[in-house]
């Protein structure tokens, strides 16, 4: 059998590898074409990936063409294209999971509940950022997509991991560098624990989640360290260090996780946070001299508080939060009087107030305006915390809750299980909040305000499926 007929079968085969790209487009298209459709939820997701490997299939499709007209055909221009439509699809299979996972109809109506409440709580943000000119329309992001993976705790990337194609296997590897091309999928991500998905009093944990997700897609690093650092002042040099670089994300995660469900987040955080053997001895640096990403478990327990304290605008509700969180402190300290980081408290409620209440350009109501504060677009009201108490007490007594919102019926969900986990358990509490919720008139196609105009966006997508290809090409892929 002649090397010319073995490269033609090869060529043959290559065509059908490359209508996988296709076919997988048009079959996920379809799943989400009409508001009856079991993914409609996700139609601007799916549209937003697919168009891009639809981009690399006409990247690859067109090479094919002009390889062709330039006869012979060499092993080496197949194996190249070969592993280009390999690159795409497992950059593809990253979000196709995502999507699959919501197959089972249970498992479905969770994480679109979940999903429901990540973009409450991203949404104000992130339209603000474009209203204000700092996040281009062409550059929006899209609702987050909440999938359930086998890790301890919730996460959020605006892309779940960095790829590497190993050209000898065929793999990808996991490099740091390689997030630039997933940067360009405007699509953020968020996982939760398979548990989460049926315990839904933990998914106020999302509100934290999406916290990194806002610090990240609209550009706040910076801002946010400058506030940080403006509010502390002449402080000794490793505080301002340790608030405004080392600790500055979670720190804002946990203020946003606040401002996102209220006293729920702080007393289902608190829950996590307790029973650890070293709380009063923990310190940072450790022994080795490494510093860690969040807080000692002391001083988030003070900060969760402390942005209670400072969520209300009016006395009133003011006093009714700071007593929340008065409580909550007297009874985390009753167990541990005493931590390794004393001198840090005094900073707390300078560092809160930065964060939450500072303005901020990004958050500007249109080009050119003021910037507001965090605290002014997302924030969790005396009357939310009265209609989530009031839930709590129902579901808890057999009774339907009756709220109509999202943020705070998943805050009283968590308060339900918090004050009483033998009635919610007994009295079939959370199956009431999830009836509640699915009930709720939700849109079911979601979309952001703004929408980036279709050639902008076509450019995008070219240039990023062309950059993807070039990197390959020159080997460092």
């Amino acid at each position: 059998m002649s090397d010319i007929d073995s490269l033609s079968r090869r060529v043959l085969a290559l065509d059908a590898k490359l209508a996988t790209l296709s076919g997988e487009t048009s079959a996920w298209r379809e799943e989400s074409k009409d508001a009856q459709a079991r993914f409609a939820w996700h139609r601007s997701q799916i549209a937003e990936v697919c168009g891009d490997l639809e981009e690399m299939h006409a990247v690859i499709s067109g090479e094919l063409a002009e390889l062709r007209k330039a006869q012979p055909l060499t092993v080496a221009a197949i194996e190249r294209l070969e592993r280009r439509i390999l690159a795409a699809l497992q950059i593809w299979e990253c979000y196709r999971s995502k999507f699959a996972v919501r197959i089972e109809a249970r498992l479905r109506e969770s994480l679109i509940l979940i999903d429901d409440l990540a973009w409450q709580a991203y949404r104000p943000a992130h339209d603000r950022a474009v209203a204000s000119g700092r996040l281009p329309a062409e550059r929006a992001r899209l609702p987050p997509l909440v999938f359930p993976n086998a890790r301890w705790s919730p996460f959020a990337r605006s892309r779940e991991q960095a790829y590497e194609l190993d050209e000898a296997t065929g793999v990808l590897r996991t490099i740091d560098d390689f997030e630039d091309y997933l940067r360009a999928i405007p699509v953020p991500l968020i996982g939760i624990p398979w548990y989460q998905v049926s315990h839904l009093p933990d998914a106020v944990f999302v509100g934290h989640e999406v916290g990194h997700l806002v610090e990240e897609d609209l550009g706040l690093e910076e801002d946010l360290r400058q506030l940080v650092l403006t509010a502390l002042g002449a402080v000794d040099e490793e505080r301002r260090a340790a608030w405004s670089g080392r600790w500055r994300s979670e720190v804002f995660a946990d203020i946003y996780g606040v401002l996102a469900t209220g006293p729920a987040f702080v007393g289902t955080l608190i829950d996590v946070l307790r029973g650890a053997p070293d709380i009063a001895t923990e310190s940072q640096p450790d022994a080795a001299g490494r510093w860690r990403a969040y807080p000692t478990r002391a001083l988030r327990v003070r900060l969760v508080c402390e942005a209670l304290r400072q969520l209300a605008a009016d006395e009133p509700a003011k006093a009714r939060f700071s007593q929340i969180a008065d409580d909550f402190q007297a009874a985390w300290t009753a167990t541990y009087p005493a931590h390794a980081l004393p001198a840090y408290e005094d900073d707390v409620p300078r560092v809160v107030h930065a964060l939450m209440h500072a303005p901020l350009e990004a958050l500007a109501r249109n080009k050119g305006g003021a910037g507001e504060s965090l605290s002014s677009v997302l924030g969790f009201t005396d009357a939310m915390q009265s209609s989530a108490k009031a839930d709590a007490d129902r579901a808890n007594k057999a009774e339907d809750p009756t709220g109509k919102d999202v943020r705070t019926l998943f805050a009283a969900v968590a308060l339900a299980f918090r004050q009483d986990p033998g009635r919610y358990a007994a009295e079939g509490a959370q199956n009431r909040f999830r009836r509640r919720l699915l009930n709720l008139p939700m849109e079911r196609v979601r979309a952001f305000s703004g929408a980036a105009p279709a050639a902008p966006e076509a450019d995008r997508r070219k240039a990023a499926a062309r950059w993807l290809f070039d990197r390959m090409e020159a080997g460092r892929v």
